[in-house]
Order: structure tokens, then sequence, then C-alpha cells
């Protein structure tokens, strides 16, 4: 499989994606993962938003929190990414979930949008590289 590189600069994350998944954190999710894993809410927000390659410790810390929110072992390298490849393709599967659509994707009346009609429980969840190569 060939990945898409992403820029030295500009990391991949699936930080966002992963907190979707861990109700506590749907709320005020990278204030309230910042205060556990010890570190800034604009680090956090940071790698959410490519703007910052985090430090190993930055990221295991991030990776411990997440970790005890979801009673299970995370690879670090399955929260960020520099060449597109992560050691397990879907948020989903990562998080134990069974495949889901995330709130976005619903109206206000729990209504799924019509732009979003279509798309497979849990396919949201699969890194664009690995889709990319399953075409």
């Amino acid at each position: 499989m060939k990945a898409v590189m992403p820029s030295k600069h500009h990391p991949e994350s699936r930080l966002k994606s992963i907190m979707e998944h861990i109700g506590y954190l749907s709320f005020q999710g990278t204030v309230r993962l910042a205060r556990e894993a010890g570190v800034s809410h604009s680090v956090v927000s940071r790698i959410i938003h490519g703007k910052t390659a985090a430090s190993f410790p930055v990221i295991v810390a991030i990776t411990n929190a997440l970790e005890k929110r979801l009673g299970k072992h995370i690879d670090p390298r399955d929260i960020m990414t520099f060449d597109g490849i992560y050691p397990t393709p879907s948020v989903c599967q990562l998080c134990g979930c069974k495949g889901c659509l995330p709130a976005a994707f619903y109206s206000d009346d729990d209504e799924l949008l019509p732009q979003y009609r279509g798309i497979a429980s849990g396919a949201w969840s699969v890194s664009p590289c690995v889709r990319k190569a399953q075409k």
C-alpha cells in the first residue's frame, strides 16, 4: 500500500475522531483531554488541526489519557502519523466500535444529513490513505 505523505510541517492526526468515540470528551473535549494528559489545551488543539508535530512525551501523555478512557491499549502511532499510515486503519476499530456515524452527520432532528447518506457506518473513520489504496 502506497501512502500519501503528509507535509513535515502538517502531520496527520486522528485525535478528533478518537475523541468523538469517547462520550466524556464530546463536550469541552480538548480542555478535558489536555487536563487528563497534563498538557496545555492549545497543544491538543494544534495537534487536532495538524498545526504541530507533537513531541513523543506529549503523544505518550495523550495516549495514556485516551487508554484510561477507552480501557484498552492504543499504539501512539494510531494517533498521529507523518507517512499517512496508521497501524489500525479505522478509528472505529481502534476504539472498539462496531461502526458508527459521528453526531455531526445528523441534523438537530436526529435525521441523517443528505450529504452523508450512503456512507457506511464506520467508513468515515478509515484513514484517507487506506481508502485511496483500497480503490
